[in-house]
């Protein structure tokens, strides 16, 4: 077998060098073990591209010649900051030879230190920054919502609702990188953090929240360029503001029990801050939380009132009929074809003079 090839590096060469594409977020690891100067600090790794290849996701394209950080991102980061005792001069840099995406990133999943090893919170968050969309709402940044979003949207694909394997992430990242980007920077936007239920304030933006956040904003084709349009004259736009908004309304946890019939917002706030019904029943008559057994009707609770709430429809209860509005997580987007046709259709004119007529 061949033998990886080693050879030395200055610190500051390889400082220079690139991060690798799904690295994780170094402002948020905790890399106070990389302080204190170790003499296995010096062994680092990099990936050395012999064969041009494409990023199946990005389209980015890494030709011959080009050559990244495998390991070593924390220590590169701790010796350009001066943070650690001791700065070497040099680091002993193991080469990995790559002609394809597949095997830069299983090398590097492979090769991180016992001590950095990846959860899959931070593969989830690493595969985002990939695609350009960083997180920094907590909340927002916890994987389970992920996979059962995409599973729901997408179960060919996406078989698994979690845990989820590295490449089941990238797929799942893939489907809703650009609805985590509405939600991180048009929902959690400045100081607005999703909530956390807390004393005096029960109300929880939680998982099932989010799930539902995630399709809806698929479902209605919700993108950073279309809510910059600002275009009040395209449907499109108006529908997309409006869910934003109904999505931060929710997020403030203000309910108005008063009203008759109560609107959409206080259906929903009112199953996630411990007064509500509904959900008890697939939970134990415990607070409701995403999981395999009951994902489907909660997220289609959250998702049924989401739907009343564009469609400008306020009434008192549920459907008596289950079938109605239970199932609605696993077809969201073709109900919402249904209910707004022909706005999400892909219809040349002639269809669309069709249907007006």
């Amino acid at each position: 077998m061949k033998q990886n090839p080693k050879k030395l590096m200055t610190t500051d060469n390889f400082i220079k060098l690139p991060d690798h594409p799904v690295e994780r977020d170094i402002m948020k690891r905790n890399l106070e073990h990389l302080i204190k100067f170790e003499q296995d600090h010096l062994e680092v790794s990099t990936l050395h591209v012999t064969k041009e290849f494409k990023d199946p996701d990005t389209k980015n394209i890494y030709p011959v010649g080009y050559i990244c950080k495998n390991d070593g991102h924390g220590r590169a980061y701790i010796w350009k900051n001066n943070m650690s005792d001791i700065r070497p001069n040099e680091v002993s840099v193991t080469i990995y030879e790559v002609d394809s995406w597949e095997k830069m990133e299983s090398i590097y999943d492979h090769t991180d230190s016992g001590k950095a090893v990846e959860k899959p919170k931070e593969k989830f968050i690493a595969r985002l920054k990939k695609h350009k969309v960083h997180i920094h709402d907590n909340k927002l940044g916890m994987v389970q919502p992920l996979g059962f979003a995409a599973h729901l949207l997408d179960p060919k694909k996406n078989p698994s609702a979690g845990p989820l394997s590295t490449a089941q992430i990238n797929e799942a990242v893939k489907l809703l990188c650009i609805e985590y980007k509405v939600m991180e920077e048009y929902v959690c936007i400045g100081d607005t953090a999703l909530h956390k239920k807390s004393i005096g304030r029960p109300f929880d933006f939680n998982n099932i929240l989010t799930t539902a956040s995630l399709i809806a904003l698929k479902s209605f084709k919700v993108t950073p360029e279309l809510l910059d349009s600002k275009d009040t004259d395209d449907p499109m736009y108006v529908n997309a503001k409006k869910l934003i908004d109904l999505i931060k309304q929710i997020n403030k946890g203000g309910k108005n029990t008063m009203a008759s019939p109560w609107d959409a917002i206080t259906q929903i706030v009112n199953e996630f801050d411990g007064s509500g019904t509904h959900l008890l029943h697939w939970h134990n008559n415990r607070y409701p939380a995403l999981n395999l057994g009951s994902a489907v009707p909660c997220v289609s609770f959250v998702l049924y009132w989401m739907l009343q709430y564009m469609m400008d429809k306020t009434h008192e209860n549920l459907p008596k009929n289950n079938k109605n509005w239970a199932k609605m997580a696993s077809d969201f987007p073709e109900i919402v074809k249904k209910n707004f046709t022909p706005i999400y259709h892909e219809v040349n004119l002639d269809n669309l003079l069709k249907i007006a007529s």
